[in-house]
């Protein structure tokens, strides 16, 4: 876990980022394979190349954070909120990858896709997280960032299928709880 320390401005969770990012480029993995079970059928990836993966995905969204945090009063709503997603989805699913990676049990994701996708495996890890954690049903977690969570995720298909413009409340709420989510995992869950 990393200690969450003083910061004067921009995100809480930008200087969290940059330590994890630098511990997560010496990472090793104990398992020649990670295995996932994708719609009832498994699917094996070469540690090295999950890890490289896990690797990227961490610096897009180290960089889009950092962007977000310098452009985040001059660039147009729709910009910001997309931004905001793309942090989230990569963060996740480098996380989860992580996460994954690290667990006896290979998980089980399902799918709408022939190929999985970020978000199914998202989805899916939360679940697993959640469970493995023991998180109570009034956490944080549970209570506020996972509707969150899922509210990026809709509100950026409705975005992208030009039906939804974000509010000046809605880009409030997702600059704060995209910190939140970060902090959250990058310190450890409070049950």
């Amino acid at each position: 876990m990393i200690k969450l320390g003083a910061q004067t401005r921009g995100f809480r969770s930008q200087p969290l980022l940059d330590i994890f990012v630098s511990e997560v480029t010496l990472v090793q993995l104990e398992k020649d394979n990670i295995t996932v079970i994708y719609n009832e059928t498994p699917i094996n990836y070469s540690a090295k190349d999950w890890l490289i993966d896990i690797r990227q995905g961490l610096e897009r969204a180290k960089q889009n954070l950092e962007t977000l945090d310098k452009t985040k009063e001059t660039a147009d709503r729709t910009n910001i909120y997309s931004q905001v997603h793309s942090i989230l989805k990569d963060f996740l699913a480098s996380f989860f990858k992580l996460y994954i990676a690290n667990r006896n049990a290979p998980i089980k994701i399902r799918g709408r896709s022939p190929q999985m996708e970020d978000w199914d495996l998202i989805k899916a890890s939360i679940n697993t997280y959640i469970k493995d954690k023991k998180l109570s049903l009034k956490s944080y977690f549970i209570c506020v960032l996972m509707p969150f969570i899922a509210q990026v995720q809709d509100n950026y298909k409705m975005i992208s299928r030009g039906l939804y413009t974000p509010t000046e409340r809605d880009i409030s709420v997702a600059l704060k709880y995209i910190d939140d989510v970060i902090v959250y995992f990058l310190t450890g869950p409070a049950t």
